[in-house]
């Protein structure tokens, strides 16, 4: 008797105490849809920037951290993360405006994100830190003119 109330016990403190993983799944999903809007949007701003001889560009381009320093988190997984900032150029067409980033002179460009010596209980890696905002552009001018001498019908070309 004292083993089945034991079992007992134990079984309804697990049950009671268990997560519900279907309310879990739902608010990661808005916390994921948030945040791509949120992309969306900043992404839009940029590709809508006048760029005539651009003396001044978005603060966007300068902000070497923006990835920790947005507000927004975009986790695929638990223990993985997804690069705010390298969403964002992906999303550029506006090709001047990347031109006159890679122009610029500002050192401010060429920064990149310290990564930490030792990795800390709760540190999450994020892709693409080690880069900075300026390698970024580069790789993206690059993806815009192989489209366009290649094609979206290319063999290679991503579905």
């Amino acid at each position: 008797m004292k083993n089945f109330l034991i079992l007992f016990f134990g079984l309804f403190v697990s049950i009671c105490f268990s997560q519900n993983t279907y309310e879990l799944k739902e608010f990661e999903l808005e916390e994921l849809k948030r945040g791509l809007n949120y992309v969306q949007k900043y992404a839009d701003s940029l590709n809508n920037f006048e760029c005539d001889r651009c003396k001044v560009l978005p603060d966007f381009f300068y902000e070497h951290d923006f990835d920790r320093k947005s507000g927004y988190k975009i986790s695929t997984a638990l223990h993985s993360s997804v690069s705010i900032r390298k969403l964002i150029i992906d999303k550029i067409d506006n090709e001047p405006l990347l031109n006159a980033v890679l122009r610029a002179k500002d050192k401010r460009l060429r920064k990149r994100t310290k990564l930490p010596r030792k990795h800390y209980m709760g540190y999450v890696p994020i892709p693409f830190q080690e880069y900075s905002m300026l390698e970024l552009v580069k790789y993206r001018l690059q993806e815009l003119m192989n489209e366009k001498n290649m094609g979206k019908r290319a063999s290679n070309y991503p579905n």
